[in-house]
């Protein structure tokens, strides 16, 4: 069964609510995720770069900040929102570390 926009349907309120923290990106890739594990049934990700540096993110735990492995750039004040679901992400900040706002939406 899928999950339900109505919130009066049971599987909307089952399990664990979105979760929010504020992370360090380095320049060693990490898994965007908040905590030491991803939410169980994770439906997206929501991350805002509110630091100065820009980070890149990929779904290859090999991301880059340049060549062949370089992810996607996201500048400072910029976010995006991914339905990746329970698939892995990563991300990576080039010469400083950076801090991030991530949520996990179930």
């Amino acid at each position: 069964m899928g999950k339900s926009l109505n919130p009066n349907r049971t599987d909307v309120l089952e399990g664990p609510g979105a979760v929010q923290a504020v992370v360090t990106v380095g320049t060693s890739a990490s898994e965007i995720k908040v905590g030491a594990s991803r939410i169980p049934n994770r439906q997206a990700l929501m991350v805002y770069n509110d630091g100065n540096a820009t980070i890149f993110y990929s779904p290859s735990a090999s991301v880059t900040i340049s060549g062949a492995t370089k992810g996607f750039p996201l500048y400072k004040d910029q976010f995006f929102i991914l339905p990746v679901g329970d698939q892995p992400w990563y991300y990576i900040c080039g010469s400083s570390n950076t801090s991030v706002i991530v949520s996990e939406v179930p």
